[in-house]
């Protein structure tokens, strides 16, 4: 289960004491007095939430359809499935007041529990909220009745199981529940992996990934989950569609697509079919320092164009390499990752501690493949100038991927605003969008009379382009949150689109990002008549992704 108020395993917090160069660095950067350790727990006692509006003679109904365990109506529950976990989801559930949480969670255990719920949803007038590991960021969770009185979530971690394993066509069938960690645990005992590993892979689930068209790091290699997905099965209020079975067919359009990406406005994804891989016999993770961001996003595009399949090639900008630097160890942090004597050496070759751009690479597969790999990519590098950082940070990386979003609550105890957002365009429009965002961003803030640091990385690569990921960290404006976080999302959002970014590479659209998609009245049409047809009484998690 996860924090209520915060990210991760209620038993794990960000350790300030074991990572003495984040303590200083956040206290230079920001102008910090002290950096406090960070506070250890919350009352959920002390959260004040709206009571649950449906009245009991509904409850009973209810109870007498799916069964007592099929619901719950309890506070703790219902503060647990009210938001997602974006900073403005945390911001709003520290202030220790919910205005708006569902009125009751339903915990369907099967195919036939669903379709009850749909039909108690629909006498009862009540609106549906899919909900599965909870990490989303864009307001996809938040308790929306559309038109209807009431408004509930539809727990499906329930739906866990493993429904078929197919080691002839490399293939497994999973409810739409099961955890990430669940289904890569079992895929490895079996010599498999699925290698969709989004950073947050402990909480996230196979139907979340579905739904909200996830990518995980590995996404080089292993792709993206709509190129994982061979077939689903949906449950909507109007029954239930599964697609076929097949590598691929020419039988008009492939409606899975239609569900990929749909974030529950149409149904429940019940099942999914997924194409899986043989476990790789290695991996290997290392870095490669550049003279800039330009110059290492340059050797970026060659590798990806070249043809060449790592696991994952993810490049730091310059504020980034720079606070991985000192965080990972204050003033001795350059010495973590080079010598001294080495570090002297780049200077005279145009490096600086402040300009270099970090590459990190990722290969995985067998020694011959990996071998290969680093062979054609040492290639490509020939006639460049750059430093090979070796195995050590990729190392560290692999180690920590995972924990990363814990220090923002760190961040939040200590007064501090921490966001991200993600783009994707092509290369030609690379360094547009990247310096267009950095402006948009620091102009607010100049406004707002904070500091502000922005890191970026390119986080996912395709022939044709690449993703953009930001994360904005500056001091809170205490006295207003939200409206300091609107302002900032707003012009950052407006600096992506109006650039020729894409609003949202794979955190989905929800409720914040709506604003920024301008489709046509033929594009909106096409979809409120899939809606019409699936969902005719507008039950399935109304106002997300269209109006």
């Amino acid at each position: 289960m996860m924090k209520w108020f915060g990210w991760g395993d209620t038993q794990i917090c960000f350790k300030i004491s074991a990572k003495p160069g984040v303590k200083n660095y956040l206290q230079k950067r920001f102008g910090l007095v002290q950096v406090l350790p960070g506070r250890k727990g919350w009352n959920i006692d002390d959260v004040r939430i709206n009571d649950c509006s449906v009245p009991k003679e509904i409850i009973a109904k209810i109870e007498e359809g799916i069964g007592k365990a099929g619901y719950s109506v309890k506070k703790e529950d219902r503060i647990l499935h009210a938001f997602g976990k974006s900073y403005k989801d945390l911001i709003r559930i520290r202030t220790l007041r919910i205005d708006a949480a569902p009125d009751i969670i339903f915990y369907p255990k099967n195919e036939a529990d669903l379709e009850n719920i749909f039909s108690l949803c629909r006498i009862h007038n009540i609106a549906v909220v899919p909900f599965s590991g909870g990490t989303g960021v864009v307001s996809g969770l938040d308790a929306k009745k559309g038109t209807k009185r009431y408004v509930a979530s539809l727990d499906l971690t329930c739906l866990n199981k493993i429904l078929g394993f197919d080691e002839i066509s490399h293939t497994i069938t999973v409810e739409g529940g099961i955890s990430g960690v669940a289904l890569e645990k079992e895929l490895n005992r079996r010599g498999f992996t699925l290698g969709h590993f989004p950073q947050s892979f402990e909480y996230t689930t196979v139907g979340g990934w579905v739904a909200t068209r996830s990518s995980g790091q590995n996404s080089l290699l292993y792709g993206s989950i709509e190129k994982m997905v061979v077939s689903l099965k949906i449950i909507t209020p109007s029954g239930t569609i599964e697609t076929a079975k097949v590598p691929a067919m020419a039988c008009g359009p492939d409606l899975k697509g239609l569900f990929i990406g749909s974030e529950g406005v149409f149904g429940v994804i019940y099942s999914s079919t997924l194409r899986i891989r043989p476990l790789p016999e290695r991996k290997e993770y290392f870095a490669l320092l550049f003279r800039s961001f330009n110059e290492a996003s340059s050797v970026a595009k060659t590798i990806v164009q070249s043809g060449l399949r790592p696991a994952m090639v993810r490049v730091s900008d310059e504020e980034e390499t720079e606070s991985m630097v000192i965080m990972s160890g204050g003033a001795k942090g350059a010495k973590k990752i080079v010598h001294g004597i080495v570090w002297q050496w780049l200077k005279l070759r145009g490096f600086s501690l402040s300009k270099a751009s970090m590459m990190m690479i990722g290969l995985e597969g067998s020694k011959e493949e990996n071998r290969y790999l680093r062979e054609r990519i040492k290639k490509i590098l020939e006639g460049g100038v750059y430093f090979n950082l070796g195995k050590g940070p990729g190392d560290r990386w692999l180690s920590e991927r995972f924990g990363l979003p814990y220090m923002r609550d760190l961040f939040l105890d200590n007064n501090l605003f921490v966001d991200t957002l993600e783009t994707a365009t092509t290369w030609n429009r690379v360094k547009e969008v990247y310096d267009s965002v950095n402006k948009a961003i620091r102009e607010v803030c100049e406004k707002q009379n904070v500091h502000v640091a922005i890191y970026c990385h390119i986080s996912h690569l395709y022939e044709v382009g690449a993703s953009i990921y930001f994360t904005i960290v500056a001091n809170q404006i205490e006295s207003r949150l939200l409206e300091q976080w609107k302002e900032i999302k707003d012009s950052a959002s407006r600096a992506i689109v109006g650039h020729g970014g894409v609003i949202s590479h794979h955190h989905g659209i929800g409720l914040d990002h709506k604003p920024y998609i301008k489709r046509s009245k033929s594009e909106l049409a096409i979809l409120r008549a899939i809606k019409n047809v699936l969902d005719p009484e507008g039950i399935m998690n109304p106002e997300k992704l269209f109006d």
